[in-house]
């Protein structure tokens, strides 16, 4: 479970690289020496992700003018889904400042004990509704909701937590 002021368990992440090729990269490579905004649903594509990433790329420069370095996205699912999620979402809200990432076989949730079944529903395993603040790998602050609702883990509700930090 993530807990603040714990390290955030490293594991491999995937993604349509630049050169439109499927990559791997280590999440601690992209946490080294960062502030990094997270946020992660259970489903993108549906209603509420849609919502969720649509809101934090709408948000995202301000965020990222609050001492975030970087704001990531990342859902169990393949890399090919990510890159069309993540097309979807920049041309719905004309910004590009997310990151977007898979976790396909969810050894990254699995690894920090946020999974969620959703065998139930035909969904396998993905996580629930989160997002976290990590500062050079190590959890500063974390929101969660229901998987079926967005409250805490707005981007505008971080939003207000980065700026009332100061």
């Amino acid at each position: 479970m993530l807990v603040n002021d714990k390290e955030l368990v490293s594991s491999v992440l995937y993604h349509i690289n630049d050169q439109g090729l499927h990559d791997s990269v280590a999440i601690s490579e992209l946490l080294s020496d960062k502030r990094v905004l997270i946020f992660m649903g259970p489903a993108p594509f549906s209603r509420l992700d849609t919502e969720q990433a649509a809101e934090f790329e709408t948000l995202s420069k301000e965020i990222l003018n609050n001492n975030i370095d970087t704001v990531m996205g990342i859902y169990v699912q393949d890399a090919f889904v990510m890159n069309k999620f993540k097309e979807q979402i920049q041309k719905d809200t004309g910004s590009a400042n997310v990151k977007y990432y898979g976790d396909g076989d969810a050894f990254f949730v699995k690894a920090n004990n946020i999974m969620q079944d959703f065998t139930f529903q035909g969904l396998s395993v993905r996580v629930g509704r989160w997002a976290v603040i990590v500062k050079n790998g190590i959890i500063e602050q974390v929101f969660t909701d229901d998987y079926a609702l967005i409250e805490n883990t707005r981007a505008s509700n971080v939003l207000k937590y980065l700026k009332n930090e100061a």
